[in-house]
């Protein structure tokens, strides 16, 4: 009874282990509500699909298929049942169900996937800048703007790319510039790579595209893409703050997604492979680091 849950609130038996490399992890939630919800206690993740839970749940409660208890008391009280009928045993299979739920509302699923997300809107800011973060600010344009000292290097960042914007979007505003060596959109990280073939137009092209590049009414950051300092050893180092670059100033490749793997019991969606599915049981992913 060492750790409260995240979830429900209820102290449990929190276990914590150190993987390779000296990575560690931990339980975060309670028993209970890991077998209520169909997810691992470390990582979080849907035992069906390998998805963090709070996505299915997010995405089931837009379904509305979902009422989960809102208040601390019946949360508390709603838990209290559920424990105490595991306990006894009437109540030994999970109570929730992924595959049947969506395959359930197919049609709506399909019907949010259709619908377009618009552009990315970030707050404003209430307040005024104070001088010390408008020279930070002023510093930080500058850093963007600036080419790095190695010529070699060809390739702008785009950030703040919405999952709406592809390739094709984006290759007319760049390829007006000059020719282009590759472009790369990353969708999970919302940026996007592009390398050009001549440094005088990668230069000319980040001169007239920072904070100037607006793209299905989404404003886009362009700057350069600078080389990390450990870049040839696989580490891209932080370089002032700019995105890192391979070495030969080549858009960085994403790394080689883990498969899925069923826990006991658990049985695959179909089409599903087998192979590495949870954070839990990939030593080489980051857990909970027990000194925070």
């Amino acid at each position: 009874m060492g750790k409260e849950c995240r979830i429900s609130g209820r102290p449990f038996n929190a276990f914590r282990w150190q993987g390779s490399n000296n990575k560690w992890k931990e339980t975060a939630i309670a028993p209970e509500v890991a077998r209520e919800k169909n997810c691992c206690q470390a990582c979080l993740s849907d035992l069906e699909y390998g998805v963090p839970f709070h996505v299915r749940d997010h995405l089931l409660e837009a379904l509305g298929t979902d009422t989960p208890p809102e208040s601390a008391v019946n949360k508390e009280f709603w838990w209290a049942n559920k424990r105490q009928r595991q306990q006894d045993g009437s109540d030994v299979t999970t109570g929730f169900d992924t595959y049947g739920k969506l395959r359930g509302n197919v049609d709506k699923l399909r019907a949010f996937a259709a619908l377009d997300p618009g552009p990315i809107v970030r707050p404003r800011r209430e307040t005024p800048l104070t001088p010390e973060e408008q020279e930070r600010l002023r510093q930080r344009r500058l850093t963007e703007q600036r080419p790095p000292e190695d010529t070699s290097i060809t390739s702008l960042y785009i950030g703040s790319v919405p999952p709406s914007v592809t390739k094709r979007d984006l290759m007319p505003f760049m390829m007006a510039y000059g020719e282009l060596r590759d472009l790369v959109v990353d969708p999970n990280k919302l940026c996007a790579y592009v390398t050009f073939q001549r440094r005088a137009d990668a230069e000319q092209a980040c001169k007239a595209l920072y904070n100037n590049l607006t793209v299905k009414n989404t404003r886009l950051r362009v700057m350069w893409a600078r080389r990390g300092k450990n870049a040839g050893k696989g580490r891209p180092a932080d370089d002032g703050g700019a995105p890192s670059a391979p070495q030969g100033g080549a858009p960085p490749t994403a790394p080689p997604k883990p498969r899925n793997v069923p826990p006991p019991g658990v049985r695959l969606p179909p089409g599903v492979k087998p192979g590495t599915a949870y954070a839990s049981t990939n030593p080489d992913s980051f857990g909970a680091n027990p000194s925070e």
